[in-house]
């Protein structure tokens, strides 16, 4: 799906995913850019020793966004593949000024889009981007600011269940479920939205 919808001539596809130990920790963000020029570049990068797997999911798609920015290519479409469900539709909610303004500011001479794929299902990419989250968690970590919402959200992981995970984090049949009873749809794929419309389904454009 993936290749068919975004071939690699004309698409920079940007793999980003994120993590933290027990949801709470020491978190990471994994970035694996391509290009059509043959150009690969990577990162794994830590988040903070406070850290949620939301917010290092949001940092990856932020470092991304960067690496792109400052890259040569001159390629004028990117696909941000991420599995962070959550993330997207907090950034379609304008619920991430930081990041949607570095998406507009890429948008500026680019198509951008972010596309959800289900974690954990053999996608290369992916895969590769949640090994280098896993490596940047390794690092020594940065005692960054924890904002109010953060805190919220660090102490409600920290009380959940350990078995109890976040839904882009479940197996791919169960995120297939979880989506068809959020979009009310059967199929995953549906017309792209800009961000300034509602949210319904794990694809938008941003449009500008």
């Amino acid at each position: 799906m993936i290749a068919e919808r975004y071939p690699e001539d004309p698409w920079i596809h940007a793999y980003t995913d994120g993590s933290a130990t027990n949801a709470v920790a020491n978190g990471g963000a994994g970035v694996l850019v391509r290009s059509p020029e043959g150009h690969t570049s990577t990162a794994g990068i830590p988040t903070g020793k406070y850290c949620s797997n939301y917010a290092a999911e949001v940092q990856a798609i932020m470092q991304a966004a960067s690496m792109i920015h400052d890259s040569e290519s001159e390629c004028p479409q990117v696909v941000f593949l991420s599995d962070a469900l959550s993330a997207l539709e907090a950034l379609a909610g304008n619920k991430l000024p930081r990041l949607m303004e570095k998406l507009q500011e890429l948008a500026k001479t680019r198509q951008v889009v972010l596309q959800w794929v289900p974690a954990h299902c053999g996608i290369p990419g992916n895969e590769t981007a949640d090994e280098l989250a896993k490596l940047g968690a390794r690092e020594e970590q940065p005692d960054n600011p924890v904002s109010f919402a953060e805190k919220k959200t660090l102490v409600k992981a920290a009380m959940r269940p350990q078995s109890t995970r976040d839904a882009y984090h479940l197996e791919r049949w169960q995120q297939v479920v979880i989506m068809r009873l959020r979009t009310g749809h059967c199929r995953l794929m549906q017309r792209p939205q800009s961000c300034s419309g509602s949210f319904s389904v794990p694809l938008f454009v941003l449009t500008f």
